[in-house]
């Protein structure tokens, strides 16, 4: 029993190396869309047609056939990754709610670190990520001139802004801040070389 007990440790040491990778290098991939989502959503205050216009460039970017499915791809990996890992992390304290109790009992804005940040702001919008993708591209299958535009976004600040506004503030917070930079780095050099010489 020991041995089989030391080999399931072992494995699951391996395992959560794989996923800590995984995890990490889907975040990456993601953090490049993120990077040119947030940056539109500054463009707003050039108004409709500088939000528009910019995401008209955008969109050639993550929206192209092969680009499109290697985001989505990075988030389903992420998610995966990321409950994988809190699903191992929650056995070793004895299961999932004393593991969120002991969680929640040592939680302060004193002791709040950037990486407890990223993963409270990234477990809440992994609840929103359903519904925004299917909004933004699922409408589009079914209404293809329903396209989000800058109507959308001051719709959204307007009537909702006790949802929208954390939600967006939670996306430029679920960034751990050493891809960030980089991959916004990358993503405005892909735009500018790229997709719009």
């Amino acid at each position: 029993i020991t041995s089989n007990m030391a080999q399931q440790s072992k494995e699951d040491a391996q395992t959560a190396a794989i996923c800590r990778r995984v995890q990490y290098a889907s975040g990456v991939v993601f953090s490049t869309f993120l990077a040119g989502h947030l940056v539109n959503l500054f463009a707003a205050h050039l108004g409709p047609l500088g939000y528009d216009g910019l995401l008209i460039v955008l969109r050639k970017f993550y929206h192209h056939r092969l680009v499109e499915p290697i985001i989505l791809g990075s988030i389903a990996a992420h998610m995966a990754s990321s409950t994988w890992l809190f699903v191992q992390r929650a056995k070793t304290m004895g299961g999932t709610l004393p593991y969120v109790k002991n969680a929640a009992s040592k939680f302060s804005l004193s002791t709040l670190t950037g990486l407890s940040l990223h993963r409270i702001t990234g477990w809440g919008l992994a609840a929103a990520i359903v519904g925004h993708v299917g909004a933004t591209r699922g409408l589009v299958i079914k209404f293809p001139e329903w396209l989000a535009d800058f109507s959308f976004l001051s719709y959204s600040f307007h009537m909702l802004p006790q949802f929208f506004y954390p939600y967006y503030i939670a996306l430029a917070v679920s960034c751990r801040r050493q891809y960030f930079i980089t991959c916004f780095f990358l993503f405005l050099f892909f735009v500018l070389f790229v997709v719009h010489p």
